[in-house]
């Protein structure tokens, strides 16, 4: 194996065990909700009206389990859907988020921003060097593209 294949399995492993130990946070448990639901909940409270498919595109995730995490926001009552046919004979479904939906989304980044205290301005400038490497290597493997470059 490459250095470069073992640093990249480290760097998947890693964000792995993160994803896992968020979810066990208290951030996510106290609050009874899961990363996915508030990638998506963030979503839709700054995007106000926003389409299902562009929130799925926004968080990352299939349309199906958009639908997932959207049935699931709503039988909480932390979001509202609108479905308005047009006269294309499509139909057209905007998400919003209620306020007892915005209150949890408080809560749980006011939980986020606590666990990371005093040392955030260092974990930003790590956060950021991490998000520019995860759109290098996701650009690297994109779904259905074959890579010419190799």
């Amino acid at each position: 194996m490459s250095v470069q294949t073992d640093q990249f399995s480290t760097y998947v492993t890693e964000a792995l065990r993160l994803i896992s130990r968020l979810n066990a946070s208290e951030a996510f448990v106290g609050n009874k909700i899961t990363i996915s639901d508030w990638l998506m909940l963030r979503q839709v409270a700054a995007n106000a009206d926003s389409r299902q498919s562009t929130l799925a595109n926004r968080i990352g995730v299939t349309r199906q389990r958009a639908t997932q995490i959207v049935k699931r926001l709503r039988a909480r009552g932390l979001i509202e859907v609108d479905s308005v046919e047009q006269a294309t004979k499509s139909r057209t479904v905007t998400i919003r988020a209620t306020t007892e939906g915005a209150r949890l989304l408080d809560q749980v980044e006011f939980s986020i921003a606590e666990a990371l205290g005093a040392e955030e301005e260092k974990v930003s400038g790590m956060l950021d060097r991490a998000t520019k490497g995860s759109r290098i290597i996701s650009r690297r493997f994109a779904p259905g593209e074959a890579r010419t470059d190799a």
